[in-house]
């Protein structure tokens, strides 16, 4: 016997506020398309956007909101990307394997350039940071820039970049270490959140991090 699932019934009111992941998603349809401020009718149409003022306030603040990340983009992503890279790294107790994109060459070296809407927290902080370290184990005679671009976690008005810069030989150490946390963290959990884990290792951040630039 098969039992239906349940659907979600459809939202009888329309929204008075846009947060969360409506906010998001609306932000990075304006980062990706790069929207004018004249997009207001397009978003309204689409029915993303409150009624009224209200609608056109609050896309207003995406537009605002979005602006200073789009000056960083435009600054420092390069024109021409390059092919993704394929990962597949034996490393004790456990395998990496995927592929890795948003690389650029750029005289002799490799930078990867992330854009997002939301905050560099903690939990982007670290994904990209293992991609970074992955990365500079597939090309170790490449020097591998890793730039984040997004909103500032500190200051939730501004734009701001996170830079990893390159770790050379020490790439492998890092990844191996943290390949065993993970395996470690399925047996048991550890005490901490990404947010609070991130700020633990002060050393890790003051070598290898940087938060280069706000708007």
């Amino acid at each position: 016997m098969v039992f239906p699932e349940l659907e979600e019934p459809l939202p009888d009111r329309e929204p008075f506020l846009v947060t969360g992941l409506d906010r998001y998603a609306l932000g990075s349809w304006i980062l990706e398309k790069e929207v004018p401020e004249s997009g207001y009718l397009l978003a309204r149409a689409g029915g993303c956007l409150p009624l009224g003022n209200q609608g056109r306030l609050a896309w207003q603040e995406l537009v605002h909101a979005a602006r200073p990340i789009l000056t960083l983009t435009r600054k420092w992503v390069p024109d021409t990307s390059c092919e993704p890279v394929s990962v597949d790294l034996d490393l004790p107790g456990s395998r990496i394997r995927g592929t890795v994109g948003d690389l650029y060459a750029v005289e002799g070296t490799m930078v990867r350039c992330v854009t997002d809407f939301g905050r560099v927290h903690a939990k982007r902080l670290i994904q990209n940071w293992i991609l970074h370290l992955a990365v500079t184990m597939m090309m170790p005679d490449i020097p591998v820039t890793t730039r984040i671009i997004g909103t500032d976690p500190f200051r939730p008005n501004t734009a701001g970049m996170q830079v990893f810069t390159p770790v050379g030989d020490a790439a492998r150490t890092c990844l191996e270490d943290l390949a065993a946390l993970y395996v470690y963290g399925l047996k048991q959990p550890w005490p901490f959140f990404p947010r609070p884990d991130c700020c633990w290792p002060g050393p890790w951040r003051k070598t290898c991090m940087n938060w280069k630039i706000t708007l």
